[in-house]
């Protein structure tokens, strides 16, 4: 499903694939979604992207590498959606009060299955995201493994 509004910016580069069900034999709990939910939004997705499960979700903008390896049911957003105030929380339509934080995915990144990327994340190339880890605030190195709720650094990719 693609709800991208007119004005805001959906870039692909080449060999992108968005697709349900073609690279997993896993069930999966969503199909692929991406949704812009404000007209200024941008999402650029890089070469070589393959996506199988899941949502991205831009109020701001969100940007991914090539060779993007993302697993099933994938959550990627760059907002919190509601205010923090509680006044008028549920039903404000005042998205320019929402802070939004850029999301970035570098080259040949590897996020694993049920993995949450949340608002104001850089994960520089050849990172892993582990199953089922929440990946808050913060720019991680190049290399990193990160894992846990909220995800911390717990290796790297390249030690023996």
């Amino acid at each position: 499903m693609f709800r991208i509004f007119a004005s805001s910016e959906f870039t692909v580069c080449d060999d992108v694939i968005l697709r349900l069900d073609i690279f997993t034999a896993l069930a999966l709990n969503y199909e692929v979604k991406i949704t812009t939910v404000r007209g200024d939004a941008r999402i650029m997705l890089g070469n070589h992207v393959g996506m199988s499960a899941g949502c991205i979700d831009s109020a701001g903008e969100i940007s991914t590498g090539s060779e993007l390896l993302p697993g099933a049911d994938l959550l990627f957003v760059d907002t919190g959606f509601h205010p923090i105030c509680p006044f008028n929380r549920r039903h404000s339509d005042k998205i320019n009060v929402i802070r939004l934080d850029p999301a970035n995915i570098g080259n040949n990144v590897l996020v694993r299955i049920g993995r949450i990327i949340l608002k104001a994340v850089t994960i520089v190339d050849e990172a892993a995201a582990v199953a089922c880890s929440v990946v808050v605030s913060g720019e991680y190195q190049q290399g990193a493994i990160l894992a846990g709720t909220p995800a911390r650094v717990v290796g790297t990719v390249h030690s023996k």
